[in-house]
């Protein structure tokens, strides 16, 4: 994008699989951009999964996932960052809540499908900037909700079905449980929230 100004940028899922020094987005000067909850995520392994060219571009810039494989380049916000490690607060304190992990996509390869897996915990967003569905349709989770364009949802195993009692929208990667009978077996962690 060039020269835009106050432009929301909320849960998007963007993969690039172009070899010759992808970009998941690209900033060109503009101001007022706020950049949360999205996936950047790059097949190729020499490009950044997010570029500003000023940090003056950006209002706010928190809860993504990047994502480069194994490129050295990482983040340009104004200034290369190579690592989480060297972006997290950076610049001006933006970047505090980030991750760096592969996305549970369904594929990235051909044919790619950018829906997160019920099956892996995917990263919490925020959710005060108030997109209540996805790019399905599909009812988002109000205080926690997946980062990027497809809110996971969670199918419980037939072992979990038999223990418990779940209503209809459970969502994965939400802080509270829920469920009317808690006779999960040892060491299992669940995350659901009822909508």
């Amino acid at each position: 994008a060039y020269y835009g100004t106050t432009n929301n940028f909320w849960h998007n899922s963007v993969f690039n699989d172009y070899t010759s020094s992808p970009v998941g987005m690209y900033l060109y000067a503009g101001s007022g951009w706020d950049v949360r909850n999205n996936i950047f995520a790059l097949g190729g392994n020499s490009g950044y999964a997010f570029y500003a060219s000023a940090a003056s571009c950006l209002t706010s810039c928190d809860n993504n996932v990047y994502f480069t494989g194994s490129s050295s380049n990482y983040v340009y916000i104004g200034q290369g960052y190579n690592n989480m490690a060297a972006l997290t607060g950076n610049p001006n304190g933006m970047n505090s809540n980030i991750f760096n992990s592969a996305p549970a996509f369904l594929s990235m390869s051909s044919p790619v499908d950018l829906h997160i897996s019920s099956a892996v915990s995917s990263p919490r967003g925020d959710g005060s900037v108030g997109v209540a569905t996805d790019i399905d349709g599909d009812q988002r989770c109000a205080f926690a909700p997946t980062i990027g364009c497809d809110e996971s949802a969670i199918t419980p195993s037939a072992a979990a079905r038999t223990n418990t009692t779940v209503s209809s929208g459970v969502r994965a990667n939400s802080p509270r449980a829920a469920a009317s009978r808690n006779r999960f077996s040892v060491g299992c962690s669940v995350f659901w929230s009822c909508s």
